[in-house]
């Protein structure tokens, strides 16, 4: 859709590859730590050790559309954990939701649930500092930029 002008910009979670022809830029956005977060009635789970609480609830994950999945799936691997996964889900308001109604633990970006621990819905159990989400802004290269997707990439800058 970029190709054809359809679209200005694309937001992502993954960059485009390098293969991809020079006609699209990827523009780094921001990144955040992944993290396992809890409705705050389940937070008796932060008292556990992290490989234990990982064990002891039921778990919703971010789909293979996340870069940092792989990347989590590793640490569950390497730490021969045996999860009980829910669900596997490709949107952050859907994991969120998933966390407020007490569904089940969440593995998030923390970028989409800070409020949510400010307010105290939510208990932050762990945060996986070396596990990050990277997000994107995939644009095509225009003789004349759009001057609001200018902006948006500048504004993630600063």
């Amino acid at each position: 859709m970029l190709r054809d002008h359809t679209l200005d910009v694309v937001l992502s979670t993954f960059s485009i590859g390098e293969d991809t022809s020079s006609e699209l830029y990827t523009h780094l956005l921001t990144q955040s730590p992944l993290c396992l977060v809890v409705a705050t009635p389940l937070k008796r789970v932060k008292k556990l050790p992290l490989n234990e609480a990982l064990q002891a609830v039921r778990l919703f994950l971010p789909s293979s559309t996340f870069e940092s999945r792989s990347d989590f799936d590793q640490y569950v691997e390497v730490n021969n954990l045996k999860l009980k996964i829910m669900g596997e889900v490709d949107d952050i308001a859907l994991l969120r939701i998933l966390a407020l109604t007490n569904k089940g633990a969440v593995i998030i970006p923390l970028v989409g649930i800070l409020g949510d621990i400010e307010n105290s819905a939510l208990t932050l159990v762990h945060e996986f500092k070396s596990i990050k989400q990277k997000f994107y802004a995939i644009t095509r290269q225009k003789k004349f930029q759009n001057p609001i997707i200018s902006e948006l990439v500048r504004s993630f800058r600063r």
